[in-house]
């Protein structure tokens, strides 16, 4: 095999290197695929078949954007979809993040069919659609539910030797 282990960015390349060129530009808009500093996530699908990646460009804001890739011989076989799923379980952890953009070519009806299957519909123009997943109301505690949480853990943490000061509320 090869003389030292790729790393993921170059993992992510081969996966964007099988693209077409269409394929490409919704991946790298701007024509240049690049190790990004606004990366906050990346995970790549078992046998390097696909990949995503979540983006945040603005600190302040709660917005992420994601875009993910499948080798061209493996798309419609639900690896988009695990992709998808993966980026949506970081962002329910994050703070941070409360919705993910997701950016289609409206050629691509796979892509668009993911979108609608977890997004609202945010954007449509003649050449893409955008999807935004909510990540907050979803998929996050809510503050009443962190509240009633945090009371169950203090009345009981007395009566068990256990630390829950890991349980970040």
């Amino acid at each position: 095999s090869d003389k030292h282990s790729k790393t993921d960015y170059e993992r992510v390349l081969e996966i964007y290197n099988s693209l077409s060129p269409e394929q490409k530009l919704f991946v790298a808009p701007r024509g240049r695929f690049i190790d990004s500093p606004s990366l906050i996530y990346r995970h790549l699908a078992p046998g390097n078949t696909g990949f995503v990646e979540m983006y945040k460009f603005h600190p302040n804001k709660d917005k992420a954007f994601i875009t993910l890739a499948v080798r061209p011989d493996k798309q419609g076989k639900g690896i988009g979809k695990h992709l998808i799923q993966k980026a949506i379980e970081e962002a329910k952890l994050r703070e941070d993040i409360n919705s993910i953009i997701y950016k289609v070519d409206n050629g691509n009806t796979s892509s668009l069919k993911l979108g609608a299957g977890v997004g609202k519909l945010k954007n449509k123009t003649t050449d893409s659609t955008e999807y935004a997943i909510d990540t907050e109301t979803q998929y996050k505690v809510s503050p009443e539910k962190k509240d009633l949480i945090r009371r169950i853990i203090e009345a009981y943490k007395d009566k068990y030797d256990t630390d829950l000061s890991y349980m970040k509320f």
